[in-house]
């Protein structure tokens, strides 16, 4: 099955729209099926971009007592 987009990771904006646009096609789709697959294959795809752009904000935990 082709895709606009089959890459092994996304890293241009470009790519995650693409992906994104495609995974709302695929929102309703049977997971044992290959549309299926290919949403669970765009879920990490997506997920790992986001998590490489967004910066993780870490806190420290209070450590006063109440």
């Amino acid at each position: 099955m082709c895709h606009a987009l089959d890459p092994k990771s996304i890293t241009t904006y470009r790519e995650y729209i693409t992906a994104l646009n495609e995974l709302d096609e695929l929102m309703l789709c049977d997971p044992d099926t290959p549309a299926g697959q290919r949403f669970d294959e765009l879920v990490a795809l997506i997920d790992a971009y986001e998590q490489s752009r967004e910066p993780t904000v870490v806190r420290e935990a209070n450590t006063e007592a109440a």
